[in-house]
């Protein structure tokens, strides 16, 4: 399974080429990226490969997931749950709230951060199925909480620093003057893309141990073992029809 060090390598090196191409489609169109806007971006795509990296790299493979093992769809479960869960998919999501306002302006609305956390959250426990890890309503629910923590601190950073204010999202030059951008958000999808493929397409890449994640005899036992299941699974949900 990939580290964290080669996960956060992976994440830098696609978070500058990403800059690269994003400063030169910025003067080709006449816009302005802000040191701001770049810094934070950097810090977001480092950011993501760390969450990619604990998150949606699997250990045994990838396999078709059952029906029924390994999904909760009942929230507030994780109240009864381990304390570490608990708050650790809180505080995994704050981050995305703090770099999403310093980045995009139109960041600046819950609502759009709240969406664009949500999306990745759901992304993540959707590709969980195929890895034999456990899927949770509850882990998007306290995601959305982490995402919303992060957007307030950030506003808050905003309002006992007001300069910053200036610093975020995309100018564009308009009859010799700069304007503020008004989607300015499309970058952050661009480079969590980015981003995901490169931890998916590194960890395919690196043998861990003198063995293929992707090929090794663990994978091959616990597929084997999930058959039965799913074929289990589909004869209930036939018959109960």
């Amino acid at each position: 399974m990939l580290d964290l060090f080669d996960a956060l390598l992976l994440g830098g090196l696609v978070s500058i080429i990403f800059l690269i191409f994003a400063e030169w489609r910025a003067r080709r169109r006449q816009e302005r990226l802000s040191w701001l806007r770049r810094l934070m971006l950097l810090g977001m795509g480092l950011y993501l490969s760390v969450v990619f990296a604990l998150t949606i790299v699997p250990e045994y493979g990838w396999c078709w997931p059952t029906l029924d093992a390994h999904v909760n769809l009942q929230p507030f479960q994780a109240l009864q749950g381990s304390r570490l869960n608990f708050f650790g998919n809180i505080i995994l999501f704050m981050p995305l709230g703090f770099f999403l306002v310093l980045i995009s302006q139109k960041c600046r609305r819950l609502s759009i951060c709240l969406l664009i956390g949500c999306t990745i959250s759901l992304a993540i426990e959707f590709l969980q199925l195929f890895i034999l890890r456990e899927t949770d309503i509850d882990d998007i629910l306290l995601n959305a909480l982490g995402t919303a923590l992060g957007f307030f601190l950030a506003q808050s950073l905003l309002a006992a620093i007001p300069a910053l204010s200036q610093k975020i999202g995309v100018k564009k030059y308009i009859g010799g003057q700069l304007w503020p951008k008004k989607n300015d958000v499309g970058a952050v999808v661009v480079l969590a893309l980015c981003v995901a493929f490169a931890v998916l397409l590194g960890d395919y890449a690196l043998p861990v141990q003198g063995r293929s994640v992707y090929a090794s005899a663990d994978f091959m036992e616990k597929t084997a073992m999930f058959i039965p299941l799913y074929r289990e699974s589909m004869i209930s949900i036939l018959w109960n029809r």
